[in-house]
Order: structure tokens, then sequence, then C-alpha cells
């Protein structure tokens, strides 16, 4: 199969690497701290992933009284993939996204540096269509701040998405949302991934009909992304016969008491799917006027929300699986198209895999993103010093 590689711009994306740059405090001579990485790192990808709240998830624990009212011990509607000669739908296109961070460092005088990547997998019959987007270096400091976020959230939808109006009119930044590091890369990584989605859906819709693989899941809005955007962007997909399917690696949703990870357990030679919305409506009508749980439109606005096994592994894992069909399939069909017509690498999609490795930076691209940095900063550069030597001798030399 030919794969090709295309360097993408985008106007957008362009337009906040501007804004960081034209709008940030000087850091000239000032100390920036270069985390430290380890030897193995050189030969290894590199995607700093933020472990934050997964997109349009929280913790959600249901009171356990009167117990679970879901039988899962007949796997409850659970059915396997149907063989490709039953699948309805012919070939087409087919679009994966991702998107991965790198971590540069930190000023000593206060401001974050990163760099963004990402990464839109396009299959068609033979050939395969890398899409790449690069910001380069990006730093976020006490200057820059306000008009980055104020940018982000107008193009998102809404302007005071991060940011919360004073007294006096001014904007400034929200605490709760961008309380530290972590949260502030993962907030721009999602707009850029956001962006790359939507060039990802113009050629779907340019190609007429196709199947959107989305990284994730598709929620009724969430810290990062408002409600109507979501919308939108489903409602444009439907409208042009376009069906999406977004698969999260991390889900924090329970059904009967079990998380969804673990609802195929006791199945270890299954391989199919298990319809939840109906059940997870059914089974959190009695808590939500409560309010311990949330309205399942909340949780997805997808048409359909599905335990997937997609493999038996090696591990055979269980996803979260959001289902948005066009008006010329099915959920179940879309599902089965998908494993029909996409490579399960292990227990994955390996479009969605693909999209992870190519949005992925190496060692190299980090030294060369961070040497840019501080040849125009003019900062001074100090990587933190390891005290891994110090407990070598106890066994800790990984901790």
């Amino acid at each position: 199969m030919r794969i090709r590689f295309v360097e993408r711009t985008n106007p957008d994306i362009d337009r906040l690497v501007q804004i960081s740059w034209e709008a940030r405090a000087s850091h000239q001579d000032e100390f920036f701290r270069i985390p430290e990485r380890d030897e193995e790192q050189v030969t290894q990808l590199i995607n700093d992933e933020v472990e934050s709240e997964p997109y349009g998830e929280e913790i959600e624990e249901l009171p356990e009284e009167d117990g679970p009212d879901v039988d899962l011990s007949k796997f409850s509607g659970a059915r396997p993939f149907e063989g490709e000669s039953t699948a309805p739908l012919a070939r087409r296109l087919l679009v994966a996204v991702d998107s991965g961070i790198a971590h540069l460092g930190e000023f000593i005088g206060g401001g974050v540096a990163f760099a963004i990547r990402g990464a839109a997998v396009c299959l068609i019959e033979d050939e395969v269509i890398v899409l790449r987007y690069n910001t380069g270096p990006l730093l976020v400091d006490e200057k820059n701040r306000v008009p980055l976020f104020s940018y982000i959230g107008k193009r998102l939808g809404n302007e005071e998405l991060y940011l919360t109006r004073l007294e006096n009119g001014d904007l400034a930044p929200n605490p709760s949302i961008l309380a530290n590091v972590n949260q502030i890369q993962d907030r721009y990584r999602n707009f850029v991934e956001r962006i790359i989605q939507e060039e990802a859906l113009a050629v779907l819709v340019c190609n007429g009909r196709g199947l959107f693989l989305v990284d994730g899941a598709l929620p009724a809005g969430t810290y990062d992304t408002p409600v109507s955007y979501m919308q939108k962007m489903l409602e444009v997909a439907a409208d042009n016969k376009i069906d999406v399917m977004a698969v999260s690696k991390k889900s924090r949703i329970s059904v009967a008491g079990k998380p969804i990870s673990a609802l195929f357990d006791d199945w270890p030679t299954f391989v199919g799917y298990m319809s939840l919305k109906e059940t997870l409506t059914r089974e959190r009508e009695k808590y939500i006027q409560q309010g311990l749980a949330r309205r399942v439109s909340e949780i997805t606005l997808a048409n359909e929300l599905f335990a997937v096994r997609f493999g038996l592994g090696p591990p055979a894992l269980t996803f979260r699986v959001d289902v948005h069909n066009s008006i010329r399939s099915t959920p179940t069909e879309v599902l089965n198209y998908a494993v029909n017509q996409c490579q399960i690498h292990g227990c994955y999609p390996k479009p969605l895999i693909d999209a992870h490795q190519f949005s992925s930076f190496v060692y190299q691209d980090i030294q060369l993103l961070t040497a840019d940095l501080v040849a125009r900063t003019g900062a001074r550069p100090r990587e933190d010093s390891s005290m891994g030597w110090m407990f070598e001798p106890f066994g800790g030399f990984r901790k």
C-alpha cells in the first residue's frame, strides 16, 4: 500500500502561533527550565499525553442501593461483528485524526513552552495520504494568555470558554480550568485537533460520503469544546452522508456497576459490541431527579453509544465507542464497516494508531524545537538535574 505524506498549513493554527509570539512578554536572559528526558527517549516516539479528564466525562459514581438493574450475564444484547460479505456499504474514503503535544519547558519568570503536531490519516482504495500539521514552538505567559484564550474561545464559538468577565469588563483566565501547566497545554492541543478535524470533515465532504474516525468521545460540551460546536460538526457530517465513530481509550462511564472496560471480562473469547445508550438511560432514570447522575444526552451527542471489543489482543481491551450515523446507514452498520475496512492491530483500529504515531515527536524534534525557542526568545536554557543517582543503589532509579 502506497503512503504519501503532505505537510499542511492552516490559517487558524497559524493565527494561534502568531498571537503566541507577537503578544508574549520578553524572556531575554531569563532561565528556561528544560525537563529531564531519559536516554530511552532518544529512540522512542514522544507524545506527552496529559492525564486529565477524558473528553466530556466526569467521575460518576452511582449509588449501589438496589443493585444494578441491567443483566449482563447473557451479554444483554451483545453481538459479534458481521463478516465482510454482509457489509452493506461500498468501500469509501476513511479519515482518522489525532494530535500530540511535546512539553518543551517552563520559564522561571512564568510561562510554559510546548509544541503541537496533528495528523489526519486518509485511506482510500490502496493509498494512504497522511496530512501533517505542526505549530512549531508555542509559548504561553502572563502577557499573552488572555488574547490567546480569547482567540481560541471565539473560534470555537464562545469567547469566555476559558475566561471570566470582570466587573470592569476585562477578561481574565478562569482558574478552575487553567489551574496548571498540563491543563493549559491540553486546551491548546484540543483546539489544534478540532481545527484539523474540521479540515478532515471538509475532505470527506468534498469527496462525497465517508467514515470519520475520532480519538475520544462525542459529548454534549466539555471544558474544551462548547456543545454548539460539537452539534454543528455532527450536523455537517450527517447532512453530507458522513458517519462519525469516536473511540475512547479511557472512559469513566460505568454500566451496571462495571466500568465499560470490564464489561466483557467474563467472556475472554468474545469479539463484538454491546449497545449502551438505552441501557444507560434506563439505569440512570431513578438518579437523575436526585442530581446523582447525568442524562445520557449529556454523556454523548451521538446516535448510539457502544462497548466494543475490536479484537482479542493482546490484551483484549473493551472501549467506549460513540457512533453518529448518517441517514444512509445504521449505527451497527457503521461499526461493522469500520471493523471490515480498518485493519485491527491487536484490539484497536490501525488508522487511529497511525494518526497517533504520525502526530508524535522524536527526541531530535524536541531538541530542534527547544533550540529554536531559545534562539528566538534569548532565554537561558537550564536542564533539570536528575536525582536518580541518589536512589539507584536502592532500586529506586525509575521513580
